[in-house]
């Protein structure tokens, strides 16, 4: 299949190119960008906010329901947060609050590439060797529904300190999620058919002006 027709498939025919059909990454995202902001999809994502944001502050500061009206509301919330001098937590104009944006990212970025070190050999070996994945996938299997709460109690115990149980807490279910696809896969067999990947791409085996035949040839 040519690159022009999968644009076509994927509705990015019309993302400006280059003289030989190439698109660049550039011109394809603000292409697709364009095609989010014309579906309703944003729309409906800032009518939902808007609604969630005016019941928070309907319930607190004008209703004062029960068991709302303890709640800071949603003006105190923003003063404070554009406060110079916040009265509680912190603001945009406080040192402290980078400082804890800087570890979280740091915590998240550790956590992350010691999820990826170890997910995704473990997911090639599974797809690789029938012989490790019976050996390792009932493990996994087993482990993989704990709840990633649950493992701060056994990181605390493990592990001194408070930066190694944070990391580790974060680091099993973002190593689950790398393992998912290896058990799913056997990497010993070949490639699929054409018309199979031409399926998977586009969903179907036919097209607009594209026969069975040719998507066959052309996937």
């Amino acid at each position: 299949m040519s690159q022009t027709e999968l644009s076509d498939s994927r509705g990015i025919a019309s993302a400006p190119g280059n003289a030989d059909g190439h698109v660049s990454t550039l011109a394809l995202t603000f292409h697709r960008a364009a095609l989010w902001l014309q579906s309703p999809r944003p729309y409906l994502m800032f009518i939902g906010f808007s609604l969630f944001l005016g019941f928070w502050y309907l319930a607190v500061e004008v209703w004062k329901l029960p068991r709302f009206a303890e709640m800071p509301g949603l003006t105190t919330v923003v003063s404070e947060w554009l406060s110079k001098n916040p009265t509680y937590g912190l603001s945009i104009f406080m040192e402290e609050y980078y400082l804890h944006i800087w570890v979280s990212t740091r915590r998240i970025a550790i956590a992350f590439f010691l999820a990826t070190a170890i997910g995704v050999p473990l997911g090639l070996f599974l797809g690789w060797s029938k012989r490790f994945k019976q050996y390792v996938f009932p493990v996994f299997e087993l482990l993989r529904p704990v709840p990633p709460l649950a493992w701060v109690p056994l990181a605390i115990v493990m592990f001194q300190g408070s930066e190694t149980p944070v990391i580790l807490t974060v680091a099993p279910p973002a190593a689950s999620g790398s393992l998912r696809c290896g058990p799913g896969a056997d990497l010993r067999k070949p490639s699929p058919a054409p018309r199979a990947v031409f399926v998977r791409r586009c969903g179907s085996t036919t097209g607009p002006g594209i026969s069975p035949e040719r998507s066959t040839n052309e996937c």
